[in-house]
């Protein structure tokens, strides 16, 4: 039995023997360590673009690099940890939701206050008016007026009177797995093994995908299928936002339709006479359509299409 990883060799992607251990988890699991001593095939999450390196990830960790979709590492410097989505399950009266790999910055609890009277024999609490502002604000200083009866009296400001407890935190340093681990135990699973690797970007999936390839910009570019039934009419609508998902532009688009319980098929832009199928794309929605003369309904549509993504 021997471990492997995947990686890039003269431009083809194969599977190599792996050293120094097998890492802790999957391709793209965060492992976090109280000293900053890199585990092997890890990489410390610091934000770093890796392209031009000795640790590029489209060349030396391909499996990272389809994980994370670009050659740019995670920044998890200063950053605690929080469960990405909405909770749904517990009582919350405020959600604070982050995103997939959303940063938010810090954040000052707002907190309330009174201005006392301070050396005009008692204390009082007045409204303040802000245009009588005479200095800046700040803790134990003078230089605010307020009004008091027909009466304008300096006061001492009073701040930080109420108190916030937080959730102690401990500095740890965080690490990326940069590749995938495979077992194989004979000739025979090793070159499966290899095929499924070097075929996974040739993959279809009605899920947001990478292909492994790059457009002419260098961009990487991402595939998705979108299919469903089309049961009446002359054209169909098919809903996809190209803000929404992040498109930036589309690179390839393909489609073929499977008609009847015969499996008749049409694909591309084909046309004769009345016995047409095209497309187009506009105002976020593809538009699909056929000539009368086309299969008959019912029919399953498959709109292949690849793209680069704004961020």
């Amino acid at each position: 039995m021997a471990i492997f990883q995947v990686q890039t060799v003269n431009g083809q992607k194969q599977l190599t023997p792996m050293t120094g251990g097998v890492p802790d988890g999957s391709v793209g699991s965060l492992i976090m360590k109280y000293k900053k001593i890199q585990p092997k095939n890890c990489l410390y999450c610091d934000g770093r673009d890796t392209t031009g390196t000795d640790e590029e990830l489209s060349t030396h960790y391909p499996a990272l690099y389809m994980y994370l979709g670009s050659n740019v590492l995670p920044d998890y410097r200063e950053c605690v940890m929080v469960g990405a989505e909405q909770n749904t399950t517990d009582a919350i009266a405020t959600h604070d939701v982050f995103t997939q790999g959303q940063f938010k910055d810090d954040t000052l609890k707002s907190h309330g206050g009174h201005l006392p009277q301070d050396g005009w024999g008692g204390r009082g609490s007045y409204y303040m008016d802000t245009s009588k502002c005479m200095g800046n604000f700040s803790s134990g200083a003078y230089g605010w007026q307020v009004e008091a009866g027909n009466e304008m009296r300096p006061v001492r400001i009073e701040v930080g009177n109420s108190s916030v407890t937080r959730t102690k935190q401990k500095a740890v340093f965080v690490y990326i797995v940069a590749v995938d681990s495979v077992v194989v135990s004979d000739d025979e699973s090793f070159l499966r093994v290899v095929a499924n690797y070097i075929d996974e970007k040739n993959s279809y999936s009605e899920t947001e995908t990478l292909t492994g390839g790059k457009w002419i910009d260098g961009r990487p570019i991402y595939r998705r299928v979108l299919t469903g039934s089309w049961t009446s009419g002359q054209s169909i609508t098919v809903p996809f936002s190209m803000t929404n998902n992040n498109v930036r532009e589309f690179t390839n688009i393909n489609l073929f339709i499977k008609a009847g319980s015969g499996g008749s098929y049409m694909s591309g832009y084909y046309q004769a006479s009345d016995d047409y199928l095209n497309y187009y794309y506009n105002n976020n929605n593809f538009r699909i359509r056929r000539g009368s003369s086309a299969p008959p309904l019912n029919i399953t549509y498959y709109l292949t299409i690849e793209y680069t993504k704004t961020t």
